[in-house]
């Protein structure tokens, strides 16, 4: 596989790993797996892991509302949903 990479990037590239004493294609690859690591989980899994982590919450009584209120503060329509 080949990738193109600007001066500026092949230059910082060049130098971090000089300090690191490893090849670049090697920070490469370590950059990228990184990237497939943070990009991996799913979205249902971010939902999931989502659920409740407003519990603690006491200015919040009806969710139901407050997300509406929310939706509408978003679009700017207040009073008009899509549901």
């Amino acid at each position: 596989m080949q990738i193109y990479l600007g001066r500026a990037q092949r230059e910082k590239l060049r130098k971090i790993a000089a300090d690191k004493n490893k090849a670049i294609s090697e920070l490469i690859r370590e950059a990228v797996e990184k990237y497939i690591e943070d990009n991996a989980e799913s979205n249902l899994c971010k939902l999931k892991n989502s659920a409740g982590i407003w519990n603690d919450r006491e200015d919040i009584d009806d969710s139901v509302e407050y997300v509406r209120s929310l939706r509408q503060n978003w679009r700017g329509n207040k009073g008009i949903e899509s549901e």
